[in-house]
């Protein structure tokens, strides 16, 4: 019988079938990322039983590309699979691979090769929607090797491999895997000692991938140098909702990068820059670009040393926005006549509803002036003020006594201690 090609779909793997006869099916399985020999492909070859007697037998043959991530010599798998088939008709024909098997061996045969020790979280259960591998030190050969058995993955959503240390060649590994995905939509690769070229590959990730939409990446060793590869991506990605590039390097020539991006995106909803060196009118810059920014809603710049430069920025963008609903300054060097300037604006808004600054250079009469100030607002939505670590006085105590009469439902305000108070009001929460 002449030879016809028939394309086939099996447990959402695409199959490429040529019929050579009502006995004999030859499939082809691509497999993205499996490392082959030198001649570029490897046949791994599994007879599969059919319902009839033993000499009834179909043969599936499975191929994979060579890829960046190297050579090898040995073949994929030798198991033989026993599967019933119909063969009145090659539509209804059916084969269920054994994935979990699969996975496992293909990740034990990877961790074999480059001498690293398998995570028995992982052997247990591979398949599975949350896979949370935190702090197990697997390095870049781990990272390498985990990233074999998740290219068959079709279950996980959230992967997090925060504290592995993976650097930036097991993140080139990792960044193949997911380029390919079509199931993760959160990442975690925070504290990995990514750096430039580990920020490189996540750029590149991310113009394949159209579905992650969380990205932590704290503590990694990001610089200004990397400030406009994340700022490519901002501008450029249309589904990463959540970024956050807490207890990095960025420093004064980042604001402005990040400022021009956050400009023009109307995705983003929460980005986290806490923890960085973004200071003075690197900081103003930056906060200044949420006067045109309309999507972002969480924006965190805690510990930067924003001062008053960043203060000002912030008082001029109170007054525009209407998108933003969490806003944290918390220790960024700011005086008492820097957070008053920013409440005075909380009259001509109306979305915000939790603003944070404690721990920054505020008195106890600056707290007591704050509150009043606040208290005359009456536009404002403001559900919780957060002075947390900040000494207050009795007479601030005395009137947060008013608050249930003036506001319904009251707002929480934290605060820290009173030295001079004998006792803590009832309406007063500290932190």
């Amino acid at each position: 019988m002449e030879a016809q090609e028939r394309p086939k779909t099996i447990e959402g793997y695409y199959f490429t079938g040529v019929l050579k006869s009502q006995k004999q099916i030859i499939f082809e399985r691509q497999i993205t990322g499996i490392r082959s020999n030198s001649s570029g492909r490897r046949t791994v070859a599994r007879k599969i039983k059919t319902d009839d007697k033993d000499d009834n037998l179909e043969t599936v043959t499975m191929t994979s590309e060579s890829t960046s991530l190297g050579d090898r010599e040995d073949t994929l798998l030798d198991d033989v699979l026993h599967v019933p088939l119909e063969d009145e008709k090659l539509d209804n024909l059916t084969v269920k691979l054994d994935t979990v098997d699969i996975q496992k061996k293909l990740y034990r045969r990877e961790c074999d090769k480059l001498g690293v020790i398998p995570i028995g979280v992982y052997m247990r259960n591979p398949v599975q929607t949350h896979l949370i591998l935190k702090h197990y030190s697997m390095g870049p050969d781990g990272a390498k090797a985990l990233a074999i058995p998740l290219m068959l993955d079709s279950s996980i959503v959230k992967l997090d491999l925060e504290g592995n240390d993976i650097n930036a060649s097991g993140m080139a590994a990792m960044a193949e895997m997911l380029a390919e995905s079509v199931t993760i939509k959160e990442l975690n690769l925070s504290r990995n000692n990514l750096g430039h070229r580990g920020a490189l590959s996540i750029k590149s990730l991310l113009r394949k991938n159209r579905l992650i939409d969380t990205l932590f990446l704290s503590g990694n060793g990001f610089t200004d140098i990397d400030a406009t590869t994340f700022a490519d991506i901002i501008k450029d990605s249309k589904t990463l909702k959540k970024l956050i590039l807490s207890h990095n390097g960025f420093g004064d020539d980042s604001g402005t990068i990040f400022g021009n991006a956050l400009n023009v995106n109307e995705n983003m909803e929460y980005l986290d820059l806490s923890w960085n060196k973004l200071r003075g009118r690197s900081a103003a810059e930056l906060c200044l670009s949420l006067k045109e920014n309309i999507g972002l809603k969480y924006f965190n710049i805690a510990y930067n040393g924003c001062g008053k430069h960043g203060a000002a920025a912030i008082a001029m963008v109170l007054g525009v926005n209407t998108t933003l609903r969490e806003l944290d300054l918390t220790d960024n060097r700011l005086t008492d006549v820097d957070v008053l300037a920013v409440i005075q604006e909380l009259s001509k808004n109306e979305t915000l509803k939790i603003l944070r600054i404690g721990e920054n250079l505020i008195t106890g009469k600056g707290c007591l002036n704050i509150l009043k100030l606040f208290l005359k607002a009456e536009n404002s939505v403001l559900e919780i003020l957060d002075l947390k670590n900040t000494n207050v006085t009795k007479e601030f105590l005395e009137e947060m006594k008013m608050l249930p009469s003036i506001r319904t439902p009251s707002p929480v305000i934290l605060h820290g201690s009173c030295p001079s108070a004998k006792q803590i009001s009832l309406y007063t929460c500290t932190s």
